[in-house]
Formats: C-alpha cells, structure tokens, sequence
C-alpha cells in the first residue's frame, strides 16, 4: 500500500482531528535478531485446508433457560477428545459464573469464511460476549503503511489483526486488490473480545501437558483455590519511566497494592527475572522486544540484558495476569511467542494483553478500573479498545492503526482479576419466558414462548428453513425436524411483534 492509499484511508474513516489530544509515549519497537514472520511463510508451515470444517459439540455447550451472556467456543479437532475433560470442566465453571456456553469443532477455510461464521452466530445469539479459539484457527492479515517513528521512513507492515474478526459492524476491504485487507469502512471497534488459547510448541504431548495445567489454574483460580497476592507490578523500562508517574500510572485503579519499578539502573534483565518470581496477581510491563525476548535499556545503551523465552520457560514464573507493552510479544504466529509462554506455560499464568505488532496498550485508565470493578479480561479489553478507537488519543488513523490494531488477548477472556460480583441482573425481555427443550434433542423440540409469537428456525448458515411454525396453544410450538434435516445447531427466532428473541437447539440423530 503506498502514500496515497494510506491518505485514502484516513479519508475514509472520517476521522476528524480533536483538539484535545494526548501524550503520546515513545513506540515499542523490535528488538533483537529475526524478524517478523510473513503470511507467505505461516501459511506454508500452518497449512489450512480449504473447506470449512464446523461441528457442534452437544458435550461442550451449556444453554440455560433464562436470559444471559454468551460465549462462543471454537475448539480444534486435535483438542475435542484429548482435552475433553479440561473443556468439560471448563464450560462447568463458566456456566455457573452466569454464561451460556455454546461450542464448535471448527477448522480450515480462511479468515473471511470465519468471519462469517461469527456474524452468523452473532446475529442469532442473545447477548454474545465473546469468542475464545482453543488451538490454531485461521488469521486475518493487515495490509499497513505505517510511519517508523524512529526513521521518518514509510514502512510496509503486515500483521495479524483480531479486530477483523471482532468488529462486527465495519466492512473491511483489499483496496489496492493484492489479497490483502488494507481499509475498513464505517465502525473500526470490537463488538466481542477474543481469546487465544494457542500453545505453538512442536512436541504435541507438551503442548496438551501445558494445556491441560493451563486448565487446571484455570478451575483453581475461578473457585478460589488459588491464594491471592493481592497486588501488582509495574516494570517500566528507561523510555517511558520519566513520563510513567505523570501520564501512564494507572495501575492503583485495579485496587491492588501497587509496586512501581522505574529507575534505569535497576530495570535491567536479573532484576527482571528476580521480580517475577516474587509473585504477582498482575504485571504491566514497557519494555522494547521480540516476539522471543525483553530487551533493557540504561540511559541510551542497551546495556541492561535481555530476558528471552527460553529463560523463561525454565522457570517458575509468579505473574497471572500480564499488559505486555512490547513489540510483538503477543504474536500468536511466531514458533515459542513470548505471551503464549507467560500464560500457557508452566509457570502460574492465566492471561494476558500484548500486541502482535509493534505498539501495545496506553491511554489503559478505563482497563485498569475495569478490572478493579471484577470485569472481565475480555470486557476490561473491549471497553478499553472501544473508548481508545473513538477518543482523542491519536489524531490519526494510520497512528491508531499502528499502535493497536495488533492488540490480542492469549488465555481465557472470562476471567476476572478480582472476584466476580455475587449476583448478575438480568434484561426484562421477551427471552425471560423463552425457554427450548430438550436440549439437544432427537426426535421432537419443544419451544414455549408463554405468548402468542411468530416462530423462525434457521440453519447454522443463516439461512432460514421454517417459517409459520403453529402454536399448539398457549404460545407453545414443536418442531418435528423432517428426515432429510441433518443433525447440528439450529437458531430459532421468536417475535412476538414488540420484541424479539433467539436460542439453540442442538438436534443430533
């Protein structure tokens, strides 16, 4: 993409400069040897085969009777009979936290084709929160031509971009018609938050064993099992430790006891490893990376060390929740990434938010006072994504594009960092006297509606193959599905003129 398309681009989007923008801190950037994988070369190691492959999983989805939040779980066909237990015992917890769990064996096809996917469900679910992918799904690729701060030069990017995927509202296109998305029309915020659970590591039974405990810190960490540190580190390197106190502090907001480390001379790589040994419930880390590596600086000299990730995966690291502000430590797509290791080794991790760029999370006031309230990781994420995508932060685009279009979440988005409130309210809506049964079921779906109602049935394609379905009294309907219907999920709408109202049902012969 060159100068113009980028130009083009910021006209697009409409993005009217505001006169109160704020500090900007100093760009992450990459550090140390390699360089960024291309798509060409992912693409030839993780190949994907062309056709969709999407099957419900009856054992894994969890659809209550009264109105709640979704999430939508996307496993792997390597992880749907080895992990089962795990998964189980997953969907267990977070249904007793207040969620619907519905969830799929998905694999192959493209980025577009699973976007489609996920507009579907999320058209046809009440209240989708969000997506949590158990193992490699497929990648959406951006097309940038970005500014090097530290250059002036203009540089051709392309990245892994999750906001593709959970933006439900933008349309996204290849400008310049090389295959690759560059522009986006309309919305640019995430309707849900995404999840990575995504061990790249070679050896297969080492990554189930890490997946496996991943889930069991998982359970202990959401039945209070786990003792709490109670507090939460912040490591900012020399680039912004002058400017953290001022502008970035925001740490304090969660309501944990907060332990800054800003001087030069002792962010330096053996304090590093030293501190996160220490125990912590959260981390906010700035320091300038590698997918593979934490590079540290005193003054101007990168004379502070560095602390890589096969160091890491030696040890026993103490820190649960991470915001990695560093270049490209959350790139999903790179062999042994960084943030795959924080969270999905054998250390304590449970999640954490980085970039898989460069560039990473500031301006985080709203993410951090989120958490402290016992949102969500995914939530904390998504509020602070949405406020950042249309605030006055950046006044351009390209730089909005360049910091934190790489943004992503590895681990599990349904966490929390404090405990979870005690009670949930719940919408006065249409869905409360909703109720679909049983489900799954095999020969005949019961569907009470407790008034007269329009009843629509639909296939997981979104395409719709029972209209007028009769009531047999008292807003009640049952749905005979004929021989040739084959097994799967099955969205039903229900209008009753003034509202309107979806489930599942799960049909298996």
């Amino acid at each position: 993409m060159n100068r113009l398309s980028a130009v083009l681009l910021c006209f697009m989007l409409s993005y009217s400069v505001l006169a109160n923008a704020q500090y900007i801190p100093v760009r992450t950037r990459w550090v140390g040897p390699g360089h960024p994988v291309s798509k060409e070369e992912y693409e030839t190691t993780h190949p994907m085969p062309k056709d969709v492959h999407i099957r419900p999983l009856a054992n894994l989805t969890r659809v209550a009777k009264d109105a709640r939040p979704t999430v939508l779980c996307l496993i792997h066909p390597l992880y749907t009979e080895t992990l089962a237990s795990s998964l189980e015992l997953w969907v267990s917890d977070v249904s007793c936290e207040g969620w619907n769990v519905v969830s799929f064996e998905y694999y192959g096809g493209d980025a577009e084709s699973l976007k489609i996917f996920l507009e579907v469900q999320w058209a046809f679910t009440d209240s989708l929160d969000g997506v949590l992918f158990v193992g490699e799904m497929p990648v959406l690729w951006f097309e940038h031509n970005e500014e090097n701060p530290y250059t002036g030069e203009y540089e051709r990017t392309i990245f892994p971009c999750d906001l593709y995927l959970s933006d439900m509202n933008g349309a996204w296109l290849d400008a310049n018609s090389n295959g690759l998305i560059d522009t986006v029309w309309g919305s640019f915020a995430p309707e849900l938050w995404l999840g990575h659970i995504l061990v790249n590591e070679p050896d297969s039974s080492v990554r189930l064993d890490k997946l496996r405990e991943y889930f069991r810190r998982n359970h202990e960490w959401r039945t209070e099992e786990t003792m709490r540190y109670g507090n939460i580190l912040g490591y900012i390197d020399d680039d912004w430790a002058d400017s953290w106190e001022e502008y970035g502090d925001h740490l304090s907001e969660t309501g944990l006891i907060k332990t800054n480390i800003l001087d030069g001379a002792t962010t330096v790589a053996w304090d590093y490893r030293e501190r996160i040994e220490a125990g912590w419930d959260m981390m906010h880390l700035s320091a300038h990376s590698s997918p593979w590596g934490h590079f540290f600086m005193i003054g101007d000299e990168w004379s502070g060390g560095d602390f890589t990730v096969y160091e890491l995966e030696e040890m026993l690291q103490k820190v649960r929740f991470c915001n990695l502000f560093c270049c490209s430590n959350a790139s999903y797509v790179e062999e042994d990434y960084m943030a795959g290791e924080y969270v999905l080794g054998y250390g304590e991790g449970l999640a954490a938010v980085g970039s898989a760029k460069s560039g990473g999370m500031w301006a985080d006031s709203l993410f951090y006072s989120a958490l402290g309230d016992s949102a969500t990781f995914g939530d904390a994420f998504r509020k602070w994504f949405v406020t950042s995508s249309t605030g006055s932060y950046i006044p351009s685009i390209s730089d909005r594009i360049s910091w934190w279009w790489g943004m992503t979440i590895i681990g599990d988005p349904t966490l929390r960092l404090t405990p979870a409130p005690a009670g949930i309210e719940e919408e006065e809506k249409i869905s409360a006297n909703l109720c679909v049964y049983p489900n799954p079921f095999n020969s005949h779906l019961r569907i009470e509606t407790g008034r007269n109602a329009e009843v629509e049935i639909y296939n997981i394609k979104g395409e719709r193959i029972l209209a007028g379905l009769e009531s047999s009294g008292n807003g009640e309907f049952i749905w005979q599905p004929e021989k040739d219907v084959p097994a799967g999920v099955y969205p039903i709408l229900v209008r009753d003129g003034k509202a309107s109202s979806t489930r599942r049902a799960i049909y298996i012969k």
